[in-house]
């Protein structure tokens, strides 16, 4: 089964998985743009969603993003409250 039917969604979400394993702060805030870029592009993208998650998550056990302020100006997003939706 293919990720997503998207090219440029695709080509987003392997440009943000290069960034993820640099492993420094920068490359994280620059994997999760693009994975976010591709969410966008394509928002049935689950591999893309993950990724975002696990971006977010990492960042906040290492301390390099604390609150939701710093994650809507590092990916120019809304933060979807998942508790609340139906």
């Amino acid at each position: 089964r293919k990720p997503t039917e998207s090219l440029d969604a695709y080509d987003l979400y392997l440009r943000g998985m290069a960034a993820f394993y640099r492993w420094n702060r920068e490359s994280h805030e620059e994997a999760l743009r693009l994975f976010v870029a591709a969410i966008d592009i394509a928002p049935d993208f689950a591999a893309a969603y993950g990724m975002a998650a696990l971006c977010r998550s990492i960042s906040v056990a290492r301390g390099w993003m604390i609150h939701l302020r710093q994650f809507r100006r590092v990916c120019g997003c809304q933060v979807i409250d998942i508790a609340h939706v139906k």
